[in-house]
């Protein structure tokens, strides 16, 4: 575990007294009156005091490591652990009663254990007094959500996620849209089973928000899955989210019978053509065409459904025949073809 500290001296905060071991018998000791470590959490700078009192002028001695080893050794040089400070690696102690305040800033969350020294030496010895205890590293914390808008998602249109959070500590948004037939988002953005790759957006500090554009091309659900952390491989993502999005396909408009009920001339190659068009769903939504086969074939002409019935008026036929065929084929609104209607055979003037 890294640890960086600087030599400010802050307001002191609350003390966890600990037993304080003497090196001496005498009435007249130097001891360890407390290490108060607070509740830091890694990453962040949090003040740490240690309390002493001495008799003469002496060095302490910290070092810090993870819970479950051995007890702390007779002296600071023969002890696993590691400094609280950097070279060299103790802090000067007055005569008195002392109240010494660090900030220190702790590279990772976890249990660990800590041993003091108070030498009137080197951290060989020799030593006057000892003290040992245990303290906890939190993590830092970090949230985030998502809001989709519009809520109704439409095929091709545009839409936008917007991801809302905060951190406590400077991490990045990594986010990816994927099918919702993969399983759920997973906690480690590495071991996400998604096959879509990760997008990543600024860092984030604090609270944010942060939008993002989108469009779908296929009809389905989706999983947008959202991590603030390190990377793609962070173990300890501070918040992860998981945000569903619907693309609906548009209802099926089944034409079950599309006939023409009128078709005759209306004067030189002109005709005029009624088609009913039904749909399982009622009245449908969507436009007929008009459709001459060859020879001179092609659409002829649009009209949306009145009741269920397309009609065209006086429209020109094309060729030089006397007699065409036609047909009305009916699309839906969502783009779906229907059936076609049989062919009517119109005798018109040439």
């Amino acid at each position: 575990m890294i640890v960086r500290s600087s030599k400010r001296v802050l307001p002191l905060g609350t003390v966890l007294v600990l037993t304080a071991m003497s090196a001496s018998s005498a009435s007249a000791v130097s001891s360890i009156v407390s290490i108060d470590f607070g509740q830091p959490k890694s990453e962040i700078a949090a003040v740490a005091t240690f309390r002493t009192s001495a008799t003469s002028a002496l060095r302490l001695y910290v070092r810090t490591r993870a819970q479950g080893g051995p007890a702390c050794a007779p002296t600071p040089y023969t002890d696993p652990g590691t400094y609280v400070v950097g070279y060299p690696s103790y802090y000067d102690i007055a005569v008195g009663d002392t109240a010494l305040s660090k900030v220190l800033t702790w590279s990772s969350p976890g249990a660990f254990r800590y041993c003091a020294w108070l030498s009137s030496g080197t951290d060989s010895g020799p030593i006057d007094a000892r003290s040992e205890g245990t303290f906890t590293v939190a993590s830092p914390v970090g949230a985030i959500t998502a809001v989709v808008a519009p809520p109704a998602v439409q095929k091709d249109q545009s839409f936008v996620v917007t991801v809302n959070g905060t951190s406590e500590v400077s991490r990045t948004l990594l986010w990816r849209l994927r099918s919702a037939a993969e399983p759920a988002c997973t906690a480690q953005p590495s071991l996400d089973p998604g096959t879509a790759s990760f997008t990543k957006q600024d860092t984030v500090l604090g609270n944010f928000s942060i939008p993002i554009t989108l469009s779908i091309g296929e009809f389905g659900t989706y999983r947008f899955c959202s991590w603030v952390a390190s990377n793609s491989s962070d173990i300890a993502a501070l918040g992860v989210n998981e945000t569903t999005i619907s693309v609906p396909a548009p209802p099926a408009i089944v034409a079950t019978r599309t006939s023409i009920v009128k078709a005759f001339a209306v004067g030189k190659r002109r005709v005029t053509v009624a088609a009913r068009v039904s749909a399982d769903t009622g009245n449908p939504a969507g436009r007929c065409q008009l459709i001459q086969r060859p020879p001179g074939g092609g659409i002829i002409a649009f009209t949306s459904p009145n009741n269920g019935v397309c009609t065209f008026q006086r429209l020109r036929v094309g060729g030089s025949s006397r007699r065409v065929a036609l047909f009305v084929r009916f699309v839906a609104s969502s783009g779906w073809r229907g059936s076609d209607s049989p062919v009517t055979i119109v005798k018109v003037v040439g």
